[in-house]
């Protein structure tokens, strides 16, 4: 028996995880604050996908 593994990222994607050129925005959290990147990150989303 074979067992297949397929990751979640890959159902939804078409993408494996680590795939830099699948990815629109890589952020590096070291030495940051989450608290304080997380609204830049929004700010990123929101005008990538035209909702503001």
């Amino acid at each position: 028996m074979r067992i297949i593994t397929i990751s979640p990222r890959a159902i939804i994607s078409g993408s494996e995880w680590g795939q830099r050129d699948t990815y629109h925005l890589t952020v590096s959290t070291t030495d940051w604050n989450i608290k304080e990147l997380a609204p830049a990150v929004e700010e990123f989303a929101n005008r990538w996908f035209g909702r503001t």
